[in-house]
C-alpha cells in the first residue's frame, strides 16, 4: 500500500481544501511535516486514519469533534494504491451527531464506484489485513510511544507486548487450569460418594438372594397344586347345589301359576255384568246427538248478526277518531302559521344588522363582494391570528438568541484577554528555561572535554607527542577529574523543565486561536440575529395595527350574523313546504270523513231493532249444552274402548299363564340336597391355600425386584469405579500443568522470547541506521546499546541522547511493525515524532538515519 494524494477539508484547523501530495517527494521517499503547535501535523495523520476506518481507537474525542468549528460539514479525500490499483476514498462528517454523513470507495483506474459505508469499511479492512488498532501500530507509530516502550520498567513493558500480540491468552492460564482441576477433583469425589453408598453390594450377594429365590419357587409349586384340587372339589359341590335350588324354585313358580289362572276366570265373570251398563249409556247418547244438531244452526244465525254489529260499532268508532285528529291537524296548521311569520320578521332585522356591521371602519381592509364573504372573512382572520403568533415567537426567539450570543461573546472576550495575559508569562517561562537549558548544556559538553584531557594528562609526560596534533609536549596542565554524572542529571532535568514550558506555551497558543475563532463566529452569529429580529419585528407590528380587538370582534359578529340569516332561511322554507303539504291532507281528510258518515248511516238502518244483550245471553247458553253433549260422548266412548280392551286382555293372560304352567310342569326334575356347610369347608381351605400362595408370591417378587436392583447397582458400581479411573488419570495432569503455570511465569517467559526475537531485528535495524556504529541488545529485563565506535562500549538505553533514544525507538518500531505485519507489505511509515528539541549533531544523525530508511520506504 503506497499513498498518493490527501485533500483536507472543514477538519479541525483546516477551513479551506487543502492538499498533501506525497508524489512530490520524488526519488527522495522522504518528507516532513512541520509547523507551529496547533497548526494541523497530527490532523493529517487523523485524517488519513479516518479515510480508511470507520472508528479508531485511541481518537481524540467524538467524530463529530473534528469538524471545525466554522464549518457544519468536514470532508477528506483520499488517493492510494493497494495491491496495485488505485484507489480513492471520499469521507463527508457532519457536525450535528444526529445527521449522516457518508463514505465512498472508488476505483481510479476504471472511474466506477467499488461500495459505500460500512460494505466500503470492511472492503478495505480486510483488503488491508489490518484493523484501525494494528494499523496505528504498524503504519502509522504514533508519537514516543516506542521510546516509552524503549526506557520502561520490566511490567509495563510486559503490558505493553501482551496488547501488541494478544498475549493476555497466557496471562491467567493458571487460573484457567485450576478451575479445570477444581472441577475434575469435584467430580472425583462425588464419585467416591457414590461408590461408598455402593460398598456392601457385590457378586456374592447377588447370588445368594438367587438361592433364596429358588427355594421359594419349590414351595409355592406345592401349595399350588393342593390349591387347585381344593377348587375342583368346591365347584362339584356348588353344581349340586346349584341344581336342588333350581328345581325347588320350579315348583313355586308352578304354584304361583295355578292361583294366577284362577284369578283370571274370576275377572272373565264381571266383565259381562259392565257390558249391560254401557249399552244403556250408548242409546241415551243418540238422543242428546238429535239435540246438538238443532243448536248448532241457531247459534250459527246468532253469531252472523253479532259479527255485523260488531263490525259497524268498530266502524263508527274508527270514524270518530279520525273526526277528532282532523280537528288538532286544523289547530296544528294555525300554529305552524304563526311561527312562519315570526321568522320572515327576524330574517329582516338579522340584515338591516349585518348592513350596519359592513360600514364598521375597522374592516374598512376588508373588500365584501357577495354571498361568499362570511367564509372568506373568517379565513383571512384566521390566516392573520395565526402569522401573528407566528411572528411574535419569533421575535422573542430572536431575541433571547440575540442576549444569549451577546453574553456568550463577553464571557468569551474575558476567557481571550486571560488566556493572552498568561500566554506573555508563559513565553517569559519558555525564555528563561531555554537559556538555562542552553547554559547547562555548554557547561556538560565543556566538562565532557575536560574529563578527556584529563584522562590523556595521566598517562603523558614531559616530551612526548600530542595524540591528536602530533606536536612536542613541553608543558602539562594539571585538572582535576569532573563529576560528569550530576551534571548530566542537571542538563536533564533542565530540559524536562523546557520540555514542561514549550508544552504548555503550545496549549495556551491553541487556546487563544480557539477562542479567537470562536469570538468571530459569535459576531457573525450575532449581526445576522439583529437583522433577521428587525425584519420579523417590522412584520410583526404592520400586521397587530390591521389585527386589532375591534376588527375581531367585528367579523366575528359579520359571521355570526350570516350564519343566523342562513340557518333562519333554511328553517323558513322547510316549514312553507310542510304547511303546504299538511293543507292539502286535511282538506283529503275532511271530503273523506263526510262521505264515510253517510255509509256508517245506512247500513245501521238495516239492522232494525237489533238487542244485543239478549242474542248473546241465549247463545252462550247454547253452547254450554252443546258443549256438554259432546263431552258426554267422549266419555261413552272411552268406557267402551277400556272395556273392549279389558277383556282382549283377560283372553290373553288366560292363554299366556296356560302355556307358561305347562312348559314349567314339563322342565320340572326332582334333585339331591346340598348342605352350604360342606361348601363352606371347600372355601375356608381355599383361602388359607391362597394366602400362604399369596405370601411366597410375594416374597417371590420382592427378591426378583432385589435381584434386579442389586445387579443394575453393581454395574452402576462397576462404571463409576472405571470413570473414576478415568478421572483420576485426568486429574494427575491437571495437577502438574497447575504447578507448571502458578502465576504469570509462562505468560512472561513468553513475552520475553517476544522481546528477545524483535530485539535481534531491531538490532540489525539500528546497526543499519547507524552505519553499523550501534547494536542493540536485551539483558534481565533491560535494553542495551554497544558502541562499535567506543570499542563497543555497553550502555543502558536509559542514559542514551534524545537522537540516539530516537535512532533505537525507530528501530525496535520498525522490528515490532514488521512482526506485526508479518507477510503484509506495507511501502511507507508515518512517524509521529517532534525534531525541535534536538541538538544540531542529534538532528544530524536522526535525518541520516531517516535518508537511509527511505532508500525502498515512503
Amino acid at each position: 500500500m503506497r499513498p498518493i494524494k490527501i485533500t483536507i477539508e472543514g477538519i479541525n484547523s483546516f477551513i479551506s481544501p487543502q492538499t498533501i501530495d506525497f508524489t512530490a517527494v520524488g526519488s527522495d521517499n522522504l518528507f516532513c511535516i512541520s509547523g507551529s503547535t496547533g497548526s494541523g501535523k497530527t490532523t493529517i495523520l487523523d485524517s488519513l486514519i479516518l479515510a480508511l476506518y470507520n472508528k479508531t481507537e485511541g481518537a481524540r474525542g467524538n467524530l463529530c469533534e473534528y469538524v471545525n468549528l466554522r464549518c457544519e460539514t468536514g470532508k477528506i479525500s483520499f488517493d492510494f494504491e493497494l495491491d496495485g490499483v488505485n484507489y480513492n476514498t471520499t469521507r463527508v462528517i457532519k457536525k450535528k451527531k444526529t445527521a449522516p454523513g457518508s463514505f465512498v470507495l472508488t476505483n481510479l483506474d476504471s472511474g466506477m464506484p467499488v461500495c459505500e459505508g460500512d460494505e466500503a469499511y470492511e472492503f478495505l479492512k480486510k483488503k488491508i489485513g489490518l484493523d484501525a488498532k494494528e494499523f496505528t501500530k504498524v503504519v502509522v507509530l504514533q508519537q514516543g510511544e516506542f521510546a516509552r516502550f524503549l526506557k520502561s520498567k520490566d511490567n509495563e513493558r510486559n503490558d505493553l507486548m501482551s496488547k501488541l500480540f494478544s498475549l493476555d491468552k497466557y496471562k491467567d492460564l493458571h487460573h484457567k487450569i485450576n478451575k479445570v482441576l477444581a472441577i475434575i477433583t469435584t467430580k472425583v469425589t462425588e464419585l467416591d460418594g457414590k461408590i461408598t453408598d455402593l460398598e456392601f453390594i457385590n457378586d456374592e450377594s447377588v447370588r445368594a438372594l438367587e438361592t433364596d429365590l429358588l427355594k421359594i419357587k419349590t414351595a409355592g409349586d406345592d401349595i399350588a397344586r393342593l390349591l387347585e384340587k381344593s377348587q375342583i372339589e368346591k365347584a362339584e359341590l356348588e353344581r349340586k347345589k346349584s341344581e336342588w335350588e333350581k328345581s325347588t324354585a320350579l315348583l313355586s313358580e308352578i304354584n304361583g301359576l295355578e292361583i294366577e289362572l284362577n284369578k283370571v276366570f274370576l275377572s272373565a265373570s264381571k266383565s259381562q255384568e259392565k257390558e249391560k251398563e254401557i249399552v244403556a249409556l250408548e242409546l241415551e247418547q243418540k238422543t242428546a246427538e238429535t239435540e246438538r244438531e238443532s243448536l248448532l244452526v241457531s247459534c250459527a244465525k246468532q253469531a252472523e248478526l253479532l259479527e255485523k254489529a260488531s263490525e259497524l260499532e268498530k266502524k263508527e268508532k274508527d270514524f270518530n277518531i279520525k273526526k277528532d285528529g282532523l280537528e288538532k291537524a286544523k289547530s296544528e296548521l294555525g300554529k305552524l302559521k304563526e311561527v312562519i311569520e315570526s321568522l320572515k320578521a327576524e330574517i329582516e332585522k338579522t340584515q338591516n344588522e349585518i348592513v350596519c356591521v359592513k360600514n364598521l371602519p375597522d374592516l374598512a381592509f376588508f373588500s365584501f363582494n357577495g354571498d361568499n364573504d362570511a367564509v372568506v372573512l373568517a379565513h383571512r382572520i384566521d390566516e392573520m391570528c395565526r402569522k401573528k403568533i407566528e411572528l411574535k415567537k419569533t421575535v422573542e426567539s430572536a431575541k433571547t438568541e440575540f442576549d444569549d450570543i451577546k453574553n456568550n461573546a463577553k464571557i468569551k472576550r474575558a476567557e481571550w484577554a486571560e488566556f493572552t495575559k498568561k500566554d506573555g508569562e508563559l513565553s517569559l517561562i519558555v525564555e528563561r528555561a531555554k537559556t538555562t537549558l542552553d547554559a547547562i548544556k555548554m557547561q556538560y559538553e565543556q566538562a565532557q572535554v575536560d574529563n578527556a584531557v584529563a584522562s590523556i594528562n595521566g598517562v603523558l609526560k614531559q616530551g612526548d607527542r600530542c595524540p591528536v596534533c602530533n606536536g612536542v609536549i613541553t608543558k602539562l596542565s594539571k585538572i582535576d577529574g569532573i563529576d560528569l554524572a550530576r551534571l548530566k542529571q542537571s542538563v536533564t532535568t533542565a530540559e524536562n523543565e523546557y520540555e514542561t514550558a514549550r508544552s504548555n506555551k503550545e496549549k495556551s497558543e491553541r487556546n487563544i486561536t480557539l477562542t479567537l475563532a470562536q469570538i468571530s463566529s459569535m459576531e457573525e452569529l450575532r449581526v445576522a440575529i439583529e437583522r433577521r429580529y428587525e425584519s420579523v419585528f417590522a412584520e410583526f407590528k404592520a400586521l397587530n395595527d390591521i389585527l386589532t380587538e375591534k376588527a375581531q370582534d367585528g367579523a366575528r359578529t359579520f359571521v355570526s350574523l350570516c350564519e343566523k340569516v342562513g340557518k333562519t332561511q333554511t328553517e323558513l322554507a322547510k316549514l312553507e313546504r310542510e304547511f303546504e303539504q299538511k293543507l292539502t291532507i286535511i282538506g283529503l281528510d275532511e271530503k273523506n270523513l263526510i262521505e264515510r258518515e253517510r255509509e256508517l248511516v245506512v247500513e245501521r238502518e238495516k239492522l232494525g231493532g237489533f238487542k244485543r244483550n239478549e242474542m248473546e245471553k241465549l247463545l252462550s247458553n247454547a253452547r254450554m249444552r252443546i258443549n256438554e253433549i259432546e263431552k258426554n260422548r267422549g266419555l261413552v266412548e272411552q268406557k267402551r274402548k277400556e272395556y273392549d280392551e279389558g277383556v282382549k286382555k283377560i283372553e290373553t293372560a288366560k292363554i299366556e299363564t296356560e302355556g307358561k304352567l305347562k312348559a314349567k310342569k314339563e322342565m320340572y326334575m326332582p334333585a339331591d340336597k346340598v348342605e352350604q356347610s360342606q361348601i363352606d369347608e371347600c372355601v375356608k381351605l381355599e383361602r388359607e391355600l391362597s394366602a400362604k400362595n399369596g405370601e411366597l408370591r410375594q416374597r417371590l417378587g420382592e427378591l426378583a425386584t432385589q435381584i434386579a436392583v442389586q445387579k443394575k447397582e453393581l454395574e452402576k458400581k462397576k462404571e463409576l469405579l472405571r470413570r473414576k479411573s478415568s478421572l483420576k488419570s485426568e486429574m494427575d495432569k491437571y495437577t502438574d500443568l497447575a504447578k507448571l503455570f502458578r502465576g504469570d511465569e509462562f505468560r512472561n517467559f513468553v513475552i520475553s522470547e517476544y522481546v528477545r526475537k524483535i530485539t535481534v531485528g531491531a538490532s540489525k535495524e539500528l546497526s543499519v541506521l547507524t552505519g553499523g556504529k550501534y547494536t542493540l541488545t536485551y539483558e534481565n529485563g533491560e535494553f542495551f546499546v554497544y558502541d562499535f565506535l567506543a570499542g563497543n562500549e555497553k550502555r543502558n538505553c536509559k542514559t542514551l541522547s534524545g537522537g540516539e533514544t530516537f535512532l533505537a525507538s525507530l528501530a525496535l518500531a520498525i522490528a515490532i511493525s514488521s512482526e506485526l505485519s508479518k507477510s503484509r507489505n506495507f511501502d511507507f511509515f508515518f512517524i509521529d515524532e517532534g525534531f525541535g528539541t534536538l541538538s544540531p549533531d542529534a538532528l544530524d544523525m536522526v535525518t541520516s538515519a531517516l535518508q537511509m530508511l527511505a532508500k525502498d520506504t515512503l
